[in-house]
């Protein structure tokens, strides 16, 4: 399954948001794939962009490790990542035993 980018919008803010939906198993192959689109999408207009690991089920390291880095290659372009999951998913287990939520900003479904 691919990675998939959606615009959306928020009530009150002004212009769309981008949003790229991870797959329900994001592992190494999925990585280049994430840190092309959001290199594509870097010099748009976006001043954050939203990755929604919501439908994950499965991911190891690598991909813990490329969300971690598509973060700092936003804040390098003066962009803030914002990661969406679902409570009691895989993803908050990595959470919490990476403490990656003290620099990327998260976002929990309940």
């Amino acid at each position: 399954m691919k990675i998939t980018k959606e615009n959306f919008k928020i009530k009150d803010k002004p212009g769309d948001c981008l949003k790229f939906v991870l797959p329900n198993s994001f592992f190494g192959n999925h990585t280049v794939e994430l840190r092309n689109h959001v290199f594509d999408t870097s010099n748009k207009g976006f001043d954050q962009v939203y990755i929604d690991a919501t439908k994950v089920e499965k991911i190891d390291l690598s991909g813990i490790n490329e969300i971690i880095h598509v973060n700092h290659q936003l804040h390098q372009d003066d962009k803030e990542l914002i990661l969406l999951y679902k409570k009691t998913s895989i993803l908050e287990e990595w959470i919490e035993s990476t403490s990656m939520d003290k620099f990327v900003t998260i976002a929990v479904i309940p």
